[in-house]
């Protein structure tokens, strides 16, 4: 029996509210991002499809709001229990930079540059048993 891919996404937008490297449009790239893939894409915006994470004040202390544990959580929920064929989309607007990283796997050994998301705070940080990455 033919089963229709899973559609999932997971969309953040971070603006660092009262901080001083505040931004003002990341919500509400957010907010567009999950209108084009509803509207546009045939994603469905219910919590078991579509995950959205703001640190607007609304969402403080429940697992919308973007800390390091809470977007970790999201990420295994992205990545947990698909099947072939299933569509993912991950969307992140906030700050970034670029850090080198290692292919080892690959066995080339040779630093390329990865944009990684930028921490202004604890409650941005991934965090790891033990420490903060």
């Amino acid at each position: 029996m033919y089963q229709a891919p899973r559609r999932k996404a997971l969309i953040i937008g971070i603006n660092y509210f009262g901080s001083e490297h505040e931004l003002q449009g990341c919500i509400n790239d957010a907010m567009n991002v999950k209108e084009f893939l509803v509207n546009d894409r045939g994603f469905y915006d219910s919590q078991h499809d579509m995950v959205v994470m703001t640190d607007h004040p609304q969402n403080r202390g429940t697992p919308f709001y973007p800390t390091g544990a809470n977007m970790m959580a999201a990420f295994r929920w992205l990545t947990s229990y698909n099947q072939p064929g299933d569509i993912l989309w991950l969307s992140y607007s906030g700050h970034g930079g670029m850090a080198a990283l290692i292919h080892v796997a690959c066995g080339a050994g040779s630093p390329s540059s990865h944009e990684v998301k930028a921490r202004f705070g604890i409650r941005t940080a991934i965090e790891t048993p033990g420490r903060a990455v």
